[in-house]
């Protein structure tokens, strides 16, 4: 996992080199986030290509480790039977 330097604004990634940081003011853009949801602006489920059972997650690792196309975010569902 990469190192975070805060007062450099970025994280060094030991294979991919350097990625800019921007700081997350945690509440307040949460509650922006959520407003534009709630109005309607913002579909955050757009990116969310598979909904799968727990007992799939190896499965989807798997599809993700490769880099398959179609496969951008899983939501993971627990089986309550």
């Amino acid at each position: 996992m990469g190192q975070c330097d805060w007062r450099r604004r970025y994280v060094r990634h030991p294979t991919h080199g350097d990625a800019p940081t921007r700081p997350w003011d945690g509440q307040g853009q949460r509650r922006r986030l959520r407003g534009l949801i709630e109005q309607g602006k913002v579909k955050p489920s757009w990116i969310v290509s598979q909904e799968l059972s727990l007992d799939h997650a190896p499965q989807a690792y798997q599809h993700f480790g490769q880099r398959e196309d179609a496969w951008t975010k899983a939501l993971l569902h627990r089986d309550d039977s």
